[in-house]
């Protein structure tokens, strides 16, 4: 992030004189506005953030709220989780997460956990259990917790991409061997992703990992996903194209970052111990080469 320049007015001084005057005083010092970020730019400060990311922050505040306060008001009834081993924990609905119980087993367990998943269906670990269920806990080395710690990984990616270039993002998914985020950079950028992108990502990135900052899951309405995406004409694509009607789904938060997903994520951005940009390349919307042009970003 650029530094002010301090700016220190010059004191001019009559040394013709041959008893010299007393000096004036001097000039108040000028003080520089805040300078704007450049591309290339390892950081950007909160003022030059995108306008759009202040509008979804103030939509999900609201709903998220919301939420909060309708889990508050559930019954709060005994459980029991059952893990594959037939073994039993008892537990609370709406408060006991998968984490909980990983932590009451083992913390070295604990630590490990990416992923969990409650009768089969993949669960955020703290995200609270609404009833009894059968609880599997997931590490990195189970192919669903690595494609849940990629893909968690993609949207610490895409929170770098919106900070460096002020892009609009489009699909960010896991792939084979890591993950990668499509993203249409602003014509006032000046340029497209080039290699001299990659350590302000980066940089951008692990300051992420560094907050550890948590995933947030947040159910949403057709309606609110589609205000909240206004600014974002391929979101607004997907949502119409992918929520029905009359129906809901889901959004993360982590950080400044904001994206329409189905989840689940892992805990915090601090779960991602190692991050790197590999490569760049251009890429369609859709994969489609109807659609506009892109740059996609391993």
């Amino acid at each position: 992030m650029s530094s002010l320049e301090d700016k220190t007015a010059k004191i001019a001084l009559n040394d013709a004189a041959a008893t010299p005057a007393p000096a004036p005083a001097p000039a108040p010092a000028k003080v520089s506005k805040p300078k704007k970020a450049k591309p290339g730019n390892a950081a950007t400060p909160q003022a030059d953030r995108p306008e759009f990311i202040e509008h979804r922050n103030r939509i999900f505040d609201e709903l998220f709220q919301k939420q909060k306060d309708e889990i508050a008001q559930k019954p709060r009834e005994k459980i029991t989780i059952t893990l594959p081993d037939n073994t039993e924990r008892e537990g609370t609905s709406w408060e006991t997460t998968p984490m909980n119980i990983a932590n009451a087993i083992s913390k070295s367990l604990a630590k490990r956990l990416v992923i969990a998943k409650v009768n089969g269906q993949l669960w955020d670990t703290l995200r609270p259990l609404e009833s009894s269920a059968k609880l599997e806990l997931l590490d990195f080395e189970t192919e669903e917790g690595k494609q849940v710690f990629w893909h968690s990984s993609a949207h610490v990616l895409g929170e770098a991409c919106e900070l460096h270039f002020g892009c609009h993002l489009c699909n960010g998914p896991p792939v084979d061997d890591g993950f990668y985020y499509d993203i249409a950079v602003p014509e006032d950028f000046g340029r497209g992703v080039s290699q001299v992108d990659f350590a302000p990502l980066e940089t951008l990135a692990n300051k992420a990992i560094k907050e550890k900052q948590p995933f947030e899951r947040l159910m949403m309405t057709k309606e609110d996903l589609l205000r909240m995406f206004s600014y974002n004409k391929y979101k607004v694509q997907l949502i119409n194209s992918k929520v029905p009607d009359n129906t809901s789904t889901t959004v993360y938060r982590c950080g400044p970052l904001i994206d329409l997903c189905r989840g689940p994520h892992v805990p915090s951005t601090g779960n991602i111990t190692s991050f790197a940009v590999m490569k760049n390349s251009a890429s369609y919307f859709l994969g489609d080469a109807n659609n506009d042009s892109l740059q996609r970003i391993y």
